[in-house]
């Protein structure tokens, strides 16, 4: 249909090979990454502070970045072992994550932005009375 998506997902919705992931009591590394592709979706777990479910249409399995990674506030042994004492770091992370960090919310900001345009609003002037009072 030519319309790309990525976002992330709830876990009744991915694949069962990421589902038993969780279930088989691995424990994931921070920057650890799982893909399976699925239809002309791919599916993902990224292992930051918690485990991260991803479905896109419009990356690649192999894009990557670096970026300047803030640590989490309430990190796990597997973050603290990645970031150390250091507040930022310069991490390799995959494209579908920076991506949907940078923009997510877009669709409440199209809300917002439609909200101030409402057309439904009825109106009741009269426009005779203004153009008689013109002549």
């Amino acid at each position: 249909m030519g319309i790309g998506a990525c976002g992330t997902a709830r876990r009744a919705q991915i694949p069962v090979e990421l589902q038993e992931y969780d279930a088989n009591g691995k424990t994931a590394e921070w920057g650890d990454l799982t893909l399976v592709p699925q239809d002309n979706v791919l599916c993902a777990r990224w292992q930051d502070n918690a485990g991260v479910f991803i479905m896109t249409t419009i990356h690649d399995l192999n894009d990557g970045t670096v970026s300047n990674q803030r640590r989490p506030k309430k990190g796990n042994h597997a973050v603290r072992q990645v970031f150390g004492t250091s507040r930022r770091k310069l991490l390799m992370t995959p494209i579908m994550i920076n991506d949907f960090n940078n923009h997510m919310g877009g669709v409440d900001i199209g809300d917002q932005l439609r909200s101030y345009y409402y057309t439904q609003l009825s109106s009741r002037r009269s426009w005779l009375y203004t153009i008689i009072l013109l002549c």
